[in-house]
């Protein structure tokens, strides 16, 4: 494998203090950039095979392991063997091929290191690049995000908000698009409510949702111990006036000792699933969930920060892509099947109670006008 430059790589431009601030959090968390300083680069610059030595090491020794043992527990799927090779050989990833490292990262366990070598999460979590590897891909991620989103990332195929939308569903669904499609310079945008008389109305179903436990919930690094902390840290920001997506991050990362990368996935996929939860209610307090249709909508099938699962659920169900809409708990059926119809999620990681198919879930469902 030749030698490659994993030095951290500072953006051109950036004012004197910003940029040593980038490169001490770089140096420190192994990554090349966290997100919200790497507005500067294109998608198409971005570096995707600057990925620690660690990792390389890491992948190296899962595989090393399997030819000793003979991997008796048949530890791996064929796509996990298959990211050990890419990592040992130094290969480009796709960014396609990184949100499934985060998405795996997201929901497994990485074992131990007192257990033996033949353990399959402490296997195949050395395979996708172990701790480091973990880092690296959340960072990445993070990066290709932010670049889209300062490119003005507007066509994303979303039809959110119906023609006959009463103003409480319009805040709500603005809320939701501005959450996880921010066109905004690494988040710092404010979100909050537009001055009407809607904003109580929405309040009072996000409180009335978190406090029922509507959060995604699946994240390895939140102890279920702390949950109750978690929901009152959510209802605090949330029903504010106004708040950002890092001011949420920050307060998480303190609060939870999170990595910043770690942290925002939490507080993108809390929300998210926070806002569809309230927005349920809505529909029901008002007499809509029974008398409607619904679908799944958030970006054009094909786009590659889709994932499998979410883009089967928009063909089938989004008559803007060939699907029909469905009653809401026909549609809350489908979102639990998702996952069986994508090979790099494990079949029961959907959450249809709050509309949530995976960790950093970009889709939502949406009201079809009357016919």
């Amino acid at each position: 494998m030749s030698e490659r430059d994993t030095s951290p790589k500072i953006p051109e431009g950036l004012p004197e203090g910003l940029a040593d601030e980038a490169r001490a959090v770089a140096e420190s968390t192994g990554a090349k950039m966290p997100g919200e300083l790497t507005a500067l680069q294109d998608a198409e610059d971005i570096a995707t095979d600057d990925y620690p030595d660690a990792a390389v090491e890491n992948a190296r020794m899962a595989l090393d392991w399997k030819e000793e043992t003979g991997n008796p527990n048949d530890c791996g799927t064929q796509v996990g063997w298959e990211r050990a090779n890419q990592l040992d050989n130094g290969e480009d990833l796709s960014e396609d091929t990184i949100n499934r490292m985060v998405s795996f990262f997201s929901r497994h366990d990485k074992g131990g290191d007192d257990q033996p070598k033949e353990d399959c999460s402490r296997m195949m979590w050395k395979a996708w690049g172990g701790d480091e590897g973990q880092r690296w891909a959340e960072s990445k991620q993070s990066e290709f995000d932010t670049a889209r989103e300062n490119a003005d990332f507007s066509d994303s195929g979303t039809d959110l908000v119906p023609p006959d939308a009463p103003e409480w569903e319009a805040q709500m669904l603005s809320l939701h698009e501005d959450v996880t499609n921010p066109n905004t310079d690494g988040g710092k945008e404010l979100v909050g409510f537009t001055e009407s008389t809607t904003p109580e109305f929405v309040k009072n179903r996000i409180t009335d949702a978190i406090r029922g436990g509507a959060l995604f919930s699946e994240f390895d690094t939140i102890p279920s111990g702390d949950l109750l902390e978690l929901r009152n840290a959510f209802t605090d920001v949330l029903t504010q006036d106004s708040w950002t997506i890092n001011e949420l991050r920050d307060s998480l990362a303190d609060q939870f000792s999170l990595t910043p990368e770690k942290a925002e996935v939490i507080a993108r996929t809390e929300t998210a699933a926070a806002l569809n939860s309230a927005r349920e209610d809505g529909y029901e307090e008002q007499g809509l969930a029974d008398e409607s249709r619904f679908y799944w909508t958030g970006a054009t099938p094909g786009d590659e920060r889709q994932t499998e699962a979410c883009e089967w659920l928009i063909k089938r169900t989004n008559p803007n892509y060939g699907g029909n809409p469905v009653p809401l708990e026909e549609l809350r059926e489908l979102v639990e099947e998702a996952p069986e119809h994508d090979d790099d999620m494990d079949n029961n990681l959907a959450r249809p109670e709050s509309w949530t198919v995976h960790p950093s879930e970009r889709s939502t469902f949406v009201r079809a006008p009357p016919e």
